[in-house]
């Protein structure tokens, strides 16, 4: 995990470097006008700053997803492009106006980033031992519901 991590954060960072200080020319190979490349410069520049929060995100969707962590992994999954910046674009945009719309992303990664740590250190507490194996899960009592098992075993949690 921490190898995946550093690689993200660092690939990221590196990614931000070049496309922030690149945004002008790259807006101005498909656009001529300055008030649209001055527009579009501000827009990548905005996209761009949060790159690293977007890949930590989807780097711990993974995670969660490889440990059967469902309930954490679905919510990661609908809060970045979902719950979380559905909220922030309708606060952005009355707050910002027109910044506060094309900040909304960027701000919804960063968010969603800090979502992410907080499930992570929970799931780390609760599930996993300081030398990195899963705690096993308790024996559950059958159901007496009929359910069948794959059903039974799918609402059962995991760590």
């Amino acid at each position: 995990f921490r190898f995946c991590l550093r690689f993200v954060c660092i690939t990221a960072l590196a990614l931000t470097a070049v496309l922030f200080a690149a945004s002008k020319l790259l807006i101005s190979f498909f656009v001529d006008d300055a008030s649209l490349i001055n527009a579009g410069t501000l827009m990548l520049r905005l996209q761009v700053i949060a790159l690293v929060f977007a890949g930590i995100v989807l780097l711990l969707t993974i995670v969660f997803q490889s440990m059967g962590r469902i309930k954490e992994m679905f919510m990661l999954s609908v809060s970045r492009q979902g719950v979380v910046f559905l909220l922030v674009l309708f606060i952005a945009s009355l707050i910002g106006g027109y910044y506060g719309i094309i900040a909304a992303q960027a701000v919804a990664d960063v968010l969603s980033a800090a979502l992410a740590a907080v499930m992570f250190i929970h799931v780390k507490k609760t599930c996993i031992r300081p030398s990195g194996q899963e705690i096993p899960e308790k024996p559950k009592k059958p159901h007496a519901s009929g359910r069948s098992k794959a059903s039974r075993k799918l609402s059962q949690s995991r760590c």
